[in-house]
This record gives structure tokens, C-alpha cells and sequence, in this order.
């Protein structure tokens, strides 16, 4: 399964003074899927996605950014720093 890094999203959250348990209850899934989801361990739906930019007013053009960014290994980021 792709990991995606979802730090910007988090960031958003915290601008927007959203948690992740209003953020759950916006969605409709409970809070601690939304955990899972956050934390890499599952997967956001298409449905799910579009809410959240909805609510946290995610700009079109930055949806990637917050939602597709892949998550990098540390074994990648040792390879990247060195090369």
C-alpha cells in the first residue's frame, strides 16, 4: 500500500482550528478511523476527500499537495541527503 505523507493536511487542520474528531464527524466515519487515515494506516476515499476540502476550504489546485504527497522511507531520505 502507497503511504502518503499528510503533514500539510494536518497543518491545515491546526490553521483552521479543526480536529480530528470534528473532522470525523464532518467526513461521517468515527474518529478513530480518522486516525488510522491521518496516520498512513488507511486509505482516504474519493467521497471522504472531497469533504475535507470542503471543510478545511482546501484550494482545487493544492488538493495533491495534501492528499497525494508520497511518504518518504528514512532509508530514501539517507539515499537523498547523500546523493
Amino acid at each position: 500500500m502507497q503511504r502518503y505523507d499528510y503533514s500539510a493536511l494536518l497543518g491545515r487542520m491546526r490553521e483552521q482550528g479543526v480536529t480530528q474528531e470534528h473532522l470525523a464527524k464532518s467526513v461521517g466515519i468515527s474518529p478513530s478511523s480518522m486516525n488510522l487515515k491521518l496516520n498512513g494506516k488507511a486509505l482516504f476515499r474519493q467521497t471522504e476527500i472531497n469533504t475535507i476540502v470542503d471543510v478545511l476550504d482546501v484550494p482545487k489546485d493544492k488538493i495533491a499537495d495534501y492528499f497525494f504527497t508520497p511518504k518518504l522511507l528514512k532509508t530514501e531520505v539517507s539515499q537523498e541527503v547523500t546523493t
